[in-house]
């Protein structure tokens, strides 16, 4: 494992003397190509199990120690049966990106490799795509006034507008997890005047990577997205954060208020818009719109009923300290809430990190070095919970979570509601031009949950593996070192 990794770092350093190419460049088109390369390592230990482990199986909580756990039958098992603790190595991200423009707009077309989607065979989710962002962006009045179409971030939150490539830890914090609104296909107006910037579009709340198919239809609102702040120079504009002018020495900063959601989530075949969201990272899904964390909350029966909204504010500031010495931080705070006539869920969370970089160094071949630190909190949904979801009319009883269908009753098991927390000290370096991020991912009363005979899995990395329906409320711990080289 180590061996292919110094592999991967010495192929990267080869390539070092590389920069973005450009194809194509005259006074009507410019045609540019990036790329990023992401390799990490993943040294995890998911759970204590002491005396402050807390155990829930079917939504109840379990009295007693570690020395007896229980199954989602009430029998005692020794239910861990694999490593508490795990190294693992992905290539993380493997991506190309065509930019440019042609006259006055420009483009975008990005594609993910690399094994960054997990393909399902569920008959509820579209074919795996590897397309992230396609869209064109018209500049009407400049960059007072612009005119984007095509797949495209939703514009709502700091951390998740981020690219890539420009974080300054391994991996997205909690906030992500329970906000992410991710890619989707709309149209949005934006532009930039004075200190005012800002974004308002319309998508169509299904996420990207969504197939034609002409369904019959029952319409609602479409999914609506804002963004708007002051901005006097560290960002290019309201979908682009940290990418503005901070060369110089003058404090740049940024602050945005945000707001997105839907009001009466269209009904589209056997399903819903809300209901095809899938978890990829073209769409990504926050917690309220995950099937595997509220199967009520887009089901056809409610569909026209939904009322599903997000409301949040960031923001971002860059210090020079000295010419080769600054300080950035960036705080973010949301708000969500899905309510329809089979449940009520909400959530709320943030984020804030600050990191000082040393350009240069008295090292040869050594650059932009940092310490930094981040605090991330997310108080899982209420009303969560994890089962299979109705198809025909019923009635839900909140308090044992059961659907009735005729003769038919259908149980659903609750997600124990926490306050998850996370504290992430971190380091990085450039070497070679290759970028390397250490970080020691501290978590409190993150929700584990563990499958009979084959281990447990901590929720925060995994959302997803609510399914074995076993809770753990435990402090894991991550080390993350990454990798990454840009092109």
């Amino acid at each position: 494992m180590l061996k292919q990794f110094l592999v991967g770092a010495a192929i990267a350093a080869t390539a070092a003397s590389l920069s973005a190419v450009t194809v194509i460049k005259n006074s009507d088109v410019t045609l540019n190509i990036d790329g990023t390369m992401q390799g990490l390592i993943n040294i995890e230990k998911t759970a204590d199990l002491n005396a402050d482990t807390k155990f829930y199986t079917n939504g109840v909580l379990v009295p007693g120690t570690n020395v007896t756990v229980y199954d989602n039958t009430s029998n005692a098992i020794n239910a861990f049966g694999k490593d508490l603790n795990r190294i693992t190595m992905f290539m993380k991200q493997a991506r190309l990106d065509f930019n440019g423009n042609v006259r006055s707009t420009d483009f975008r077309l990005k594609l993910a490799f690399g094994g960054e989607e997990i393909p399902s065979s569920s008959t509820s989710v579209n074919s795996i795509l590897s397309l992230l962002d396609a869209y064109g962006n018209t500049h009407i009045i400049d960059d007072v006034l612009q005119f984007r179409y095509g797949q495209m971030l939703v514009p709502y939150g700091r951390e998740r507008l981020v690219f890539d490539e420009d974080t300054i830890n391994a991996d997205r914090s909690l906030n992500t997890m329970g906000f992410d609104m991710g890619r989707d296909i709309g149209l949005a107006f934006h532009g930039k005047i004075g200190l005012f910037s800002g974004a308002a579009g319309v998508f169509t709340g299904g996420g990207g990577d969504v197939p034609q198919r002409y369904l019959p239809e029952i319409l609602g609102i479409p999914m609506m997205a804002v963004r708007l702040g002051v901005n006097n120079g560290l960002d290019k504009d309201a979908f682009t954060p940290g990418r503005g002018d901070t060369n110089g020495t003058e404090i740049k900063y940024a602050a945005y208020l945000n707001a997105t959601g839907c009001i009466g989530n269209s009904r589209i075949g056997h399903g819903s818009a809300l209901a095809t969201r899938y978890v990829t990272k073209a769409s990504g899904t926050g917690l309220l719109l995950n099937a595997n964390w509220n199967p009520l909350g887009t089901t056809v029966t409610s569909a026209t009923s939904t009322i599903f909204y997000q409301v949040g504010a960031d923001a971002a500031v860059t210090v020079p300290i000295t010419k080769d010495i600054e300080a950035r931080a960036s705080v973010e705070a949301n708000f969500g809430e899905l309510r329809n006539s089979d449940v009520k869920m909400q959530l709320w969370g943030g984020v804030a990190d600050a990191i000082v970089t040393m350009k240069t160094l008295p090292i040869p071949l050594v650059k932009n070095v940092g310490v930094g630190m981040r605090y991330s909190l997310l108080n899982t949904p209420n009303n969560a919970k994890v089962g299979t979801s109705t198809t025909a009319a019923s009635t839900v009883n909140t308090n044992t979570w059961t659907v009735v269908t005729g003769a038919t009753t259908t149980s659903y098991t609750p997600i124990p509601q926490t306050l998850m927390m996370e504290f992430a000290p971190m380091v990085t370096a450039q070497i070679f031009d290759v970028k390397f991020i250490f970080e020691l991912d501290i978590q409190r009363n993150a929700l584990v949950v563990w499958e009979k005979g084959n281990g447990s899995y901590n929720l925060i990395l995994m959302p997803n593996q609510t399914t074995t329906r076993n809770f753990m409320i435990e402090n894991p711990m991550v080390f993350r070192g990454l990798m990454q080289f840009t092109f």
